[in-house]
């Protein structure tokens, strides 16, 4: 049988806002995927700044770069220069900081509720208005 006019049109704009929905739900979950990443990124930045052994015998200082992070870590100041002993890329591997040196690669640790990084080998550091404050 045929369908009447009125019919087909309804059929029509159905289908049609049927699209229109699957498509913005398409892109809604393109956008939360987008500022899931960028809070995870947020997250992660926390550590750029400057971080101390507390024993005062290391220094770190990490900053940010478009595909990771560089720290470089130094003995402390004599004569009001740093003794640099490392410097690495520092790059993140879904959830977790990696870095390769002393020929072996390292997997970073955080602890926000002690605000502190480790670096195997080399030792955790403090942020440093915890230990300078």
């Amino acid at each position: 049988m045929f369908k009447s006019k009125k019919k087909r049109a309804i059929e029509s704009a159905i289908e049609h806002l049927s699209a229109t929905l699957r498509h913005a739900a398409e892109s809604l979950a393109a956008v939360a995927d987008d500022v899931r990443a960028s809070r995870q990124e947020i997250r992660r930045d926390y550590i750029c700044g400057g971080w101390t052994t507390p024993d005062l015998n290391r220094g770190l200082i990490i900053s940010k770069l478009p595909e990771g992070f560089n720290a470089a870590i130094y003995a402390p100041p004599l004569n009001r220069k740093r003794t640099r002993l490392m410097r690495v890329f520092v790059r993140v591997d879904g959830d977790v900081l990696k870095a390769c040196y002393d020929g072996v690669e390292h997997t970073i640790t955080t602890n926000p509720l002690h605000d502190s990084i480790t670096f195997p080998g080399y030792g955790t550091f403090l942020r440093d208005d915890q230990i300078f404050g």
